[in-house]
Order: structure tokens, then C-alpha cells, then sequence
């Protein structure tokens, strides 16, 4: 669980950074 957790985290980081790019 801890480990799909940081890959959603992840995710949902690079889908924020790529808005604000």
C-alpha cells in the first residue's frame, strides 16, 4: 500500500509541475 501510495504521490506531483510548466 505505502509503495502504490508514493507512486500516486508521484504522479500527482508531475501532473502539477507539467500544469505550471
Amino acid at each position: 500500500i505505502e509503495f502504490c501510495d508514493k507512486k500516486y504521490i508521484v504522479m500527482k506531483e508531475s501532473d502539477i509541475i507539467a500544469k505550471e510548466a
